[in-house]
């Protein structure tokens, strides 16, 4: 099993498979857990799938038929905060049987990291780089096909605290600005796949920047944006992979650093939210436009917030969920970003508050959206927004809470989650990778 386990119980489904559910997880305490795991005799492999509402050992399963299909029933036991649970949980066998997808572990990563740099490669493995951790300068390679981690070239500089990065059209990654202690950074350097080593840029950025946004633009140039190097700028720049040249564009209507930034499908960028100058946190958006260099302003979003993991749709429409807002709130709602009419709109919002999560588009077209912190503890729930329907289901939960932590799309539409920290100041950081296998 994924969890070890003491008086848990296992139930076979109609279809064959296996599900263990709950159980002491420690010896000394009896602490129980609510997580539920499920086996597969037919293909041998096994996964974490939606979790009980309350740890529970010693309890009582069966199969009943319900007016709406047939569940699984839960109930009764010892629970870590309670002796016999009265509680009676049902659950769809959907949610057991792994229709919308369930989660295994892989190989950890040979470093624990927080912020790091993960980008899928032209040749379908992951360079891991750096950390928030300073003075991490650590570099792995990780292959999906044999689920195994090599060491590659360390980065130049340690600068990933605040670091960006993205692949260029060219197959190498460009990383740039961050902080290693002392003052915040404007150089970069770039990785080369084929040689495994990182490569200082001949140029420095226009200006130093911790926390940038950056975004590979149609023309093969790389907009970089906002950042603050003591205060939020508003200035912006593009780097030019073909001359190895940072300059500087037109400037934002105000300085942001963590705003939701993504390419729409026309080319032109968005830009909401963030904190701006002055230290407000922000709902004003505005819109570059490659073809003449310059911000306009667009609709307002309709919370003002720092975003995590902004995504483009695959009907044009931007989605934004969660995020910090002012006075310390932390958002479970989530709205659209409608190019055509340049407006915001609401959409359903997700299970749980949550920042500093992962958000990552499914092959579907669907949103995977999972971990992060809900202002006390990091989350280990998952789930997964529908553009059809415009709402967040809850499926099964992480086997590692974590915020901070990075998921990308595989090559083969698994998705990789790497790294994070499970602790509020971020100083716990985990080396642990677990991939989430959609059906």
């Amino acid at each position: 099993m994924l969890t070890r386990r003491l008086d848990h119980t296992a139930t076979t489904l109609p279809n064959g498979r296996i599900v263990f559910a709950g159980g002491a997880i420690e010896a000394t305490t009896y602490a129980s857990t609510s997580s539920m795991e499920i086996y597969d005799p037919v293909t041998d492999e096994q996964g974490y799938v939606t979790s009980m509402i309350t740890d529970r050992n010693t309890h009582s399963v069966d199969l009943v038929n319900t007016p709406t299909g047939l569940k699984l029933a839960i109930a009764g036991g010892y629970s870590s905060s309670s002796l016999g649970p009265r509680s009676l949980e049902l659950i769809d066998l959907g949610a057991l049987d792994g229709d919308l997808g369930s989660f295994g572990t892989a190989t950890s990563m040979t470093t624990a990291r927080n912020g790091h740099v993960a980008v899928l490669l032209d040749n379908g493995k992951v360079l891991l780089a750096g950390s928030d951790a300073l003075g991490t300068t650590s570099a792995e390679i990780y292959n999906p096909s044999n689920n195994t981690t090599a060491a590659t070239g360390s980065l130049n500089e340690a600068r990933c605290y605040g670091c960006f990065s993205v692949k260029l059209n060219n197959g190498k990654v460009l990383i740039g600005g961050g902080w290693n202690g002392g003052p915040v950074l404007a150089t970069a350097e770039w990785y080369d796949p084929a040689q495994g080593t990182f490569t200082a840029s001949s140029s420095t950025m226009t200006a130093a920047r911790l926390g940038a946004n950056a975004v590979l633009l149609d023309n093969g140039k790389v907009l970089i944006l906002g950042g603050h190097a003591g205060t939020p700028l508003a200035s912006a720049e593009l780097y030019d992979p073909n001359l190895d040249t940072f300059t500087a564009t037109g400037s934002m209507s105000t300085g942001r650093v963590g705003a939701a930034v993504v390419k729409l499908s026309d080319g032109r960028v968005l830009v909401a939210g963030g904190q701006v100058t002055g230290g407000a946190i922000a709902n004003s958006a505005e819109i570059y436009d490659p073809l003449s260099g310059s911000f306009s302003n667009t609709g307002s979003m309709i919370n003002p917030r720092q975003a995590s993991d902004p995504l483009l749709l695959d009907d044009g429409r931007v989605l934004i969920a969660g995020g910090n807002g002012p006075g310390n709130i932390i958002y479970a709602a989530a709205e659209v970003y409608l190019p055509a009419q340049g407006v915001f709109a609401a959409v359903g919002n997700m299970s749980t508050v949550r920042s500093n999560h992962a958000a990552v588009k499914l092959s579907t077209g669907q949103v995977l959206v999972l971990g992060g912190w809900n202002g006390n503890a990091p989350l280990n729930i998952a789930e997964v927004f529908d553009p059809m329907s415009n709402i967040f289901t809850r499926i099964a939960n992480l086997p590692t809470a974590r915020w901070g932590m990075k998921a990308i799309r595989l090559a083969d539409n698994r998705i990789m989650i790497s790294g994070g920290s499970t602790n509020a100041d971020g100083s716990l950081r985990v080396a642990t990778v677990e991939y989430f296998s959609p059906q």
